[in-house]
């Protein structure tokens, strides 16, 4: 019988954090209630591109209990753009439309009241001027000169071209019997398709700190949360990880979801 070479690895292990949610003792962004709490709900967008004219607001910020209504333009101007990863200083990605729509779905707007119900009711209050554009769902075909650019300041729908070659490929191709040479196309996915994400802010004055409970356990999102809010991701900071209950997430879409509720750090923001 072979030694045992690792204590967790290819070893039975039996679960220890399955209790409490068996239990019924689970902790979610649901449960939390914190004084003084307010709510965000965006406004998405029917169009797959569009220019935004103007967004009117009166007759939801006329509606009691409705706290804010914030634009994109009004969170470009408070915080810094979403990291992408890719040296494309003319594609600035934020969490809400600037300008311009690029998706269907995309959020235009964010409601911020004292109920999630309310800033529901809101939204539907809320008028968005726009003008619809030309949009394309080829990939191959968006790389055309002639194809609408999603982003027009960038020059074209090219974000990156890189080739990657790991040992004498062109030689192993002139060496063999028999080459073939094919195309393949699949849909877009989404490792999370049915996983709900929360999140809820409340700046802690005493310790002069940011705290943040957020569903999710994706890397690096401490940090992300604090380029956008140009700060330190430290506990000496202003940002404080609070972890609840979540599956493992790598998708960099739900961090977004995080910045509407920031904007008014002086009371608990829950979006959800």
């Amino acid at each position: 019988m072979s030694e045992q070479k690792y204590k967790f690895l290819s070893t039975p292990r039996r679960p220890v954090e399955d209790r409490r949610f068996v239990a019924g003792r689970g902790k979610f962004i649901a449960d939390l209630d914190r004084p003084n709490m307010l709510h965000v709900a965006p406004l998405a967008s029917h169009y797959a591109a569009a220019v935004i004219n103007g967004i009117d607001a009166s007759a939801a910020l006329a509606m009691p209990g409705v706290v804010d209504v914030i634009t994109g333009a009004e969170l470009a101007a408070a915080v810094e753009p979403l990291m992408n990863g890719l040296n494309t200083p003319n594609v600035r990605r934020f969490p809400l439309a600037v300008d311009r729509v690029r998706y269907a779905g995309e959020w235009v707007c964010a409601v911020v009241a004292e109920s999630r119900a309310l800033a529901e009711d809101a939204l539907e209050k809320i008028i968005v001027d726009a003008t619809p554009q030309p949009f394309i769902l080829d990939a191959e075909a968006a790389l055309l000169e002639t194809s609408a650019p999603v982003h027009p300041e960038h020059g074209s729908n090219l974000l990156l071209d890189r080739k990657f070659v790991w040992g004498p490929v062109d030689d192993d191709f002139e060496a063999a019997a028999h080459s073939l040479s094919f195309s393949v196309t699949w849909g877009r996915n989404s490792t999370v398709p049915i996983e709900t994400f929360g999140v809820l802010a409340e700046w802690n004055g005493w310790d002069q700190m940011l705290d943040i409970w957020a569903s999710i356990q994706m890397p690096k999102y401490a940090d992300q949360i604090a380029a956008v809010l140009t700060c330190q991701a430290t506990p000496f900071g202003c940002i404080m990880m609070l972890m609840l209950a979540a599956a493992m997430a790598l998708n960099a879409a739900s961090s977004t979801r995080f910045w509407l509720g920031i904007l008014r750090a002086s009371l608990a923001v829950r979006f959800a």
